[in-house]
């Protein structure tokens, strides 16, 4: 390989690692401003369906001044609690009653907000 290749390489390889960098870590992550504001949890409006129905919990209007990292999905279903992770999360509900469902957001350094969401299965 001929001297004249290094920079072209050198070029290619920065790119590459930019690349690499953009997808591993979160946008907002590396604002140097400290992160000292919550996100904001939207688990969305109380909803009523039939019994049997697979419904999809959809999390994404939730907010952050940087940016949100997890979601967390506790379905009381008594006796059991099932956890989902994801913006999005689907459930089939096959008994019928009233269940809370609690949408828990966590942004890049760790600040976390809940939010409720009821869900009546007739």
């Amino acid at each position: 390989m001929s001297d004249d290749n290094y920079p072209v390489l050198a070029v290619l390889l920065i790119a590459i690692i930019a690349i690499v960098v953009l997808i591993l870590i979160p946008p907002g992550a590396l604002d140097p401003r400290p992160d000292l504001e919550d996100p904001v949890a939207d688990a969305g409006p109380d909803v009523t369906i039939e019994l049997g129905t697979a419904y999809t919990f959809d999390g994404s209007r939730s907010t952050d001044d940087k940016a949100i990292d997890q979601y967390l999905w506790s379905v009381d279903y008594a006796p059991n609690t099932f956890v989902f992770h994801g913006e999005r999360a689907t459930f089939v509900f096959d008994r019928t009653g009233t269940f809370d469902v609690v949408l828990t957001v966590t942004d890049t350094v760790g600040n976390e907000s809940a939010d409720t969401m009821r869900v009546t299965v007739i």
